[in-house]
C-alpha cells in the first residue's frame, strides 16, 4: 500500500489497483500506511484473496469488510510520531553509515592512486594507440574507462602471487553426492564480500572424488567468474576449508612474504567495477581463470599494506555496526507499533 501524494490527484490507475478515500475525521492516512506494512494485515489481506498461487487477487468486497483495530485519532497521531522519529534517527545513522563507506573508498582511490572520471560515449571516428590495447573491441581501447589510474606501487600480476584453481558441481541426480554431506560447498551466491563460514549446501566425499571440485584450505580468496546481476566479480574469503563450484576462481598458495591475503582480498573488492569490465565485451559476460591470471593488481610494502589493512577494517566494523543499528531501529520502530496496535 502507499499514499497518493497531491501531485498524483487525478492520475490514472489500472484495475490491478485498489483506490480508496480515508476519511481523515477518523483515520489519519498515515497510521493506516504503518498498519499495513505489519504482519498482521498482511495476514489479513491474505484471508482476502483468492485464485492460485501465482495469479491471487485481492477481493475488493471482502477487504472493505474487514475490521482493523482504530484507536482514536490524537493516539494515532501519535504513534505515527513515535514511528517517524524511530526512523528519523535511522535515516541519520545510515546517512553517516554511507558518509563512512564514502570516506572508505577515497582513501583507497588515494591508496591506489585511482581517479574516476565522467564517463562519455565515444562518437564517430576515433584513434586508439596500439600500446594501450590488451585486446581486440571498442570496450578495451582505453577511451571508455570510468577511471583513471597512476599506479603508487609495483604492479604484479595475480597468477605470479599465487595459484588459481576452480571446482565443480557434482551430479544433481546423485542423492550419495549431496545427501548427508559433510563437506562444505560454496556457490557464486554465497560469495559476497565477507568471509564464509558456513554453506547452504554440503557435498559428500563420493561427490567430490566424482566431480571436478576439490577442497580448498581456509584462507582462500574465491572470485566469482560469473553470475546474474552484480555477483560476478564479487570476492569472499574461506573461514573454513571448502569446496565451491566451477563458476568460483579460487586463489590458494598465497606468496605471504609478498602480499599479505587480506591486502590481496581489499585489493580485488576494491577493483570490483574493474574486473567487471574485463568480460563486459563478450556475449556471455563472464570472467575465467586466464582473466583473473593475467589481472595485474599493486602491491605496496609489508608495512603500507597492513596499515591499510588495519584501516579498512577498522572503517568496516564501524559501518557494520551502524547499519546493524539502522535495522534494530526500524525493526523495533514497527514492532513497538504492533504491540501498540494487536494484542
Amino acid at each position: 500500500m502507499g499514499i497518493a501524494p497531491k501531485e498524483l490527484d487525478g492520475a490514472i490507475i489500472t484495475a490491478d489497483f485498489l483506490a480508496f478515500d480515508i476519511d481523515q475525521t477518523i483515520a489519519n492516512p498515515y497510521f493506516f500506511w504503518l498498519l499495513s506494512i505489519t504482519k498482521q494485515f498482511t495476514a489479513f489481506c491474505q484471508s482476502c484473496s483468492t485464485g492460485t498461487t501465482n495469479r491471487q487477487r485481492l477481493d475488493e468486497q471482502l477487504f472493505l469488510d474487514l475490521k482493523i483495530p482504530l484507536p482514536p485519532l490524537d493516539t494515532q497521531k501519535s504513534l505515527v510520531a513515535s514511528y517517524k522519529s524511530a526512523l528519523f534517527e535511522a535515516d541519520n545513522k545510515e546517512t553517516k553509515g554511507k558518509q563512512l563507506e564514502m570516506e572508505m573508498e577515497t582513501y583507497l582511490n588515494q591508496f591506489y592512486g585511482v581517479t574516476k572520471n565522467k564517463y562519455s560515449q565515444l562518437k564517430g571516428l576515433f584513434f586508439a594507440e596500439y600500446k594501450n590495447i590488451d585486446r581486440w573491441g571498442i570496450d578495451f581501447a582505453g577511451l571508455r574507462s570510468e577511471w583513471t589510474i597512476q599506479p603508487n606501487f609495483p604492479l604484479f600480476r595475480i597468477g605470479d602471487i599465487c595459484k588459481i584453481g576452480s571446482g565443480g558441481t557434482p551430479n544433481r541426480g546423485v542423492k550419495a553426492y549431496y545427501e548427508h554431506g559433510d563437506i562444505p560447498w560454496v556457490k557464486t551466491t554465497e560469495v559476497i564480500n565477507e568471509i564464509i563460514t558456513q554453506t547452504d549446501e554440503c557435498i559428500t566425499q563420493a561427490g567430490l572424488e566424482n566431480s571436478s571440485a576439490r577442497v580448498y584450505p581456509a584462507g582462500s580468496l574465491i572470485i566469482a567468474m560469473y553470475g546474474q546481476g552484480a555477483t560476478r566479480g564479487r570476492t569472499a574469503k574461506l573461514g573454513i576449508d571448502a569446496a565451491t563450484n566451477q563458476a568460483c576462481a579460487v586463489l590458494h598458495d598465497i606468496t605471504s612474504n609478498l602480499i599479505l591475503t587480506d591486502y590481496l582480498w581489499i585489493t580485488l573488492m576494491h577493483e570490483y567495477n574493474r574486473l567487471r569490465e574485463l568480460a563486459s565485451g563478450n556475449n556471455q559476460p563472464n570472467l575465467n581463470a586466464k582473466m583473473i591470471y593475467n589481472y595485474k593488481i599493486q602491491i605496496a610494502d609489508i608495512i603500507s599494506q597492513q596499515n591499510m589493512i588495519n584501516y579498512f577494517f577498522e572503517k568496516k566494523n564501524e559501518i557494520m555496526s551502524l547499519y546493524g543499528e539502522v535495522n534494530a531501529l526500524r525493526t523495533d520502530a514497527i514492532m513497538d507499533f504492533e504491540s501498540s496496535i494487536f494484542l
